[in-house]
């Protein structure tokens, strides 16, 4: 109501938006928010009080509107414009795993590191990339504005957590066993009783198949602990992408030519995922981005030249 009363503070606070602060003057949401806040992440939280503004002023436009006329209620109309306009940087977070993603002479390198430089540079996004172990990449994503996460598997769990950009990766994930180990597996039945079965916990395939009961399955932190204990025989199974195989078997000294292919467990398609609080424009801006390079080739050629073994499926075309 106060800001009914008293107009003159309503368009204070959005010309306060347009200036960094600390120039935001009484009533003190949600410029003061942005001032304490300002010195740890100052594009992020001026953004994210721009846009509380902007929730505030378009409600009380119709009143501001009725008080001062036609052309006062433009110029009020242009000052949410300018705000709106606030270009948030963007934090675009991954985790280590090739081809999608990983460091080489200290740079990031990967198929999906490319394809997201190409939509930064299309968007005009402010963006940074950075590495980080999954679960703390999906944690921030959950809680922060203004945060992309990449490549992340779409599930019905996880749809309503995040705004989706994509698919940018399909992939099978399917059973795989040492070539000395002589197994066939052909149903899950065979797999419950193949021996010890590794997946990373974080991984939506470790989910589905604890849902299933198995009491072989043995939940391990990362790709790289899961692949390195299958090398050394502890255990007889391992569940992966048939994109991931060639690069995740290399550390651990093997080939695609040491391992027995077994059946297809699931088949999953990877996005981009932002974070509920960044701004649907951007997300909007992003899918567009996205479809262009599909329309023009960029994305084919990305995608042949780090997996030119596999054919682009359909569902990225």
């Amino acid at each position: 109501m106060g800001l009914l009363r008293a107009p003159l503070k309503t368009t204070s606070i959005l010309a306060s938006c347009v200036a960094p602060p600390p120039a935001c003057r009484p009533p003190r949401l949600p410029c003061s928010y942005t001032a304490r806040k300002v010195g740890r992440a100052p594009g992020r939280y001026f953004a994210r009080s721009c846009r509380a503004a902007v929730g505030l002023a378009r409600s009380a436009l119709p009143a501001f509107s009725a008080l001062h006329g036609r052309r006062h209620g433009m110029v009020f109309v242009a000052l949410l414009l300018v705000c709106a306009r606030v270009d948030a940087e963007l934090r675009i977070l991954t985790e280590p795993g090739p081809p999608t993603a990983f460091m080489q002479d200290g740079k990031l390198r990967g198929f999906g590191v490319d394809v997201v430089q190409q939509l930064i540079a299309r968007t005009g996004s402010r963006a940074q990339i950075e590495m980080m172990p999954w679960t703390r990449a999906y944690t921030i994503a959950q809680r922060e504005p203004d945060v992309a996460l990449f490549a992340m598997v779409r599930t019905p769990e996880r749809e309503k957590r995040f705004q989706w950009v994509g698919p940018i990766l399909h992939g099978k994930a399917r059973f795989y066993s040492l070539k000395a180990r002589d197994l066939q597996v052909d149903s899950l039945e065979d797999v419950a009783a193949s021996g010890p079965l590794a997946v990373p916990k974080q991984w939506y395939s470790y989910e589905v198949l604890k849902g299933r009961g198995l009491d072989n399955l043995y939940g391990v932190p990362t790709p790289e602990t899961m692949v390195t204990i299958f090398a050394h025989g502890r255990v007889n199974l391992i569940l992966l992408e048939d994109i991931l195989l060639r690069d995740m078997l290399a550390p651990a000294g093997l080939a695609p030519a040491d391992v027995q292919p077994q059946m297809v467990f699931m088949e999953s398609s990877y996005y981009i995922a932002f974070s509920l609080d960044t701004d649907p424009a951007v997300v909007a801006a992003w899918r567009q981005a996205l479809a262009e390079m599909r329309r023009d080739g960029s994305f084919s050629a990305v995608f042949r030249q780090w997996l030119p073994d596999i054919e682009l499926p359909d569902v990225l075309r």
